[in-house]
């Protein structure tokens, strides 16, 4: 993950959208009286399938594996809790939308620890310093 704070703000931008946009189609297909499972299975695909879309226009920006993992699991994310509670009850579109944005932003931070365990330390590079 990169560190530029330009970067963070941009990957927490993209994935919050994937998110919202997840729970909103999620919020209008999804009604209650679906099966959980089926609402879940079939929001988790949709919001993946809108993650990659969405893809598209951030990895110019982004790079496109920086861009992918995190749009795609944070839109299946937040499909799936949206998709999950409007099949039991009726939820409000902000409940919804806060619900999809919430989940999308844990699992951005979640996206972030696993990347940075998987690195491990970062060690400093001598010829990085200033002057050399």
């Amino acid at each position: 993950m990169d560190q530029r704070w330009q970067y963070v703000v941009g990957d927490l931008a993209a994935s919050v959208s994937a998110g919202a946009l997840a729970s909103w189609i999620a919020w209008l297909v999804v009604v209650p009286g679906w099966s959980m499972w089926l609402a879940m299975f079939g929001m988790m695909m949709l919001g993946m399938v809108l993650g990659t879309l969405l893809f598209f226009f951030a990895s110019g920006l982004l790079g496109a594996h920086e861009a992918m993992i995190p749009m795609m699991f944070n839109g299946m994310i937040a499909g799936m809790v949206v998709g999950m509670s409007a099949a039991m009850m009726p939820i409000a579109l902000r409940d919804a939308l806060a619900m999809g944005v919430g989940s999308a932003t844990g699992g951005l931070v979640f996206v972030w620890i696993v990347n940075a365990i998987l690195r491990g330390p970062v060690r400093p590079d001598p010829r990085d310093r200033e002057g050399a």
